[in-house]
């Protein structure tokens, strides 16, 4: 099969289009078909090697976790899945593989694809999509009419929170660049801060929550744009976070956290009900061939995308 590969850490041109044997599923796994998928900061982050310290991947190897495709396979003790079934899913950041024409699936993180979507939007939404869910309804588990503070809201995972924050119940200030206003609004964000014009960090105590997908704002600065007992919490795509992350999990009560996805297949059911239920879409900025992967981190890497950048595999 083919499969974009790394042989060792680097820019994005260390990823190489390959032929490599075809990955048999265990007994608890799905051989998945993948038709398309995803890149992400955190793909670009275990490519460069910044994460090497948290992720020890066997090089070479194929990179990849969001996946959409078709059951080819199925493990001796999977249940709920059977060969031609449509899924989509996460693969765990500490293997990886879906950036390929196969990939072997935890069947536990894997859900029925929904059908009004096309294989790029669903290749495309696990990884953020869960991330914006899990931090907004595990870890901060916000309440209706709270206030909600979403830092970097025109990105992958910023468009799933401003539209998943706004299904909840809650008030939802976006902050993004001038050419993201229209945007952020036509998700259902009730204001947005345009950070080239002003400070979004400026206002006291005017929020109940913050989901930082940036990364920048800082314990200090939450504490002031927080109101008593509000909680912050940033998502992991670089060492910093990723370290946070970890000492948070030693940390349960703090109100400021930091976290990374956990794919559970339960979560990717649940945010399959946000899309049939028409309260959640996927923002595609652009899509490439899997031959072009390596422009496609490129391009995840200046950090201007609009929602999310996926790679199609062909049929």
């Amino acid at each position: 099969m083919r499969a974009a590969v790394i042989s060792q850490y680097g820019r994005p041109e260390a990823l190489e289009i390959r032929e490599v044997d075809k990955p048999t599923p265990g007994p608890r796994q799905l051989l998945v078909r993948v038709r398309a998928s995803s890149v992400n900061p955190v793909d670009c982050a275990i490519r460069s090697g910044a994460l090497r310290s948290f992720i020890r991947l066997r090089l070479p190897t194929p990179l990849g976790v969001d996946f959409a495709g078709v059951v080819e396979g199925v493990g001796r003790e999977v249940e709920g899945f059977a060969v031609g079934d449509e899924v989509f899913g996460f693969i765990d950041i500490r293997v990886c593989g879906a950036h390929a024409e196969y990939a072997v699936i935890d069947a536990a993180a894997a859900a029925k694809k929904p059908a009004s979507l096309s294989w790029e939007e669903a290749g495309a939404s696990p990884g953020s999509g869960l991330t914006a869910q899990q931090a907004l309804t595990s870890v901060v588990a916000v309440r209706p009419g709270e206030r909600v503070l979403i830092n970097g809201a025109g990105g992958g995972v910023g468009t799933f929170a401003v539209q998943i924050a706004k299904a909840l119940g809650c008030h939802v200030t976006a902050v993004g660049s001038t050419s993201k206003r229209e945007l952020l609004l036509s998700l259902g964000a009730d204001e947005v801060i345009d950070y080239t014009k002003q400070d979004p960090f400026a206002a006291r105590a005017a929020y109940d929550v913050i989901i930082d997908c940036v990364g920048n704002i800082g314990v200090f600065a939450a504490r002031r744009l927080l109101v008593a007992g509000g909680r912050c919490v940033e998502v992991a795509s670089n060492p910093k976070i990723m370290l946070r992350a970890l000492l948070s999990k030693l940390l349960p009560s703090k109100p400021y956290k930091s976290m990374y996805v956990v794919p559970r297949g339960s979560d990717v059911e649940a945010l399959a009900g946000w899309f049939e239920r028409n309260e959640v879409r996927v923002v595609l900025d652009r899509t490439y061939p899997l031959e072009k992967i390596a422009e496609a981190h490129a391009y995840v890497e200046r950090g201007r995308s609009t929602g999310k950048v996926a790679i199609s595999i062909a049929a």
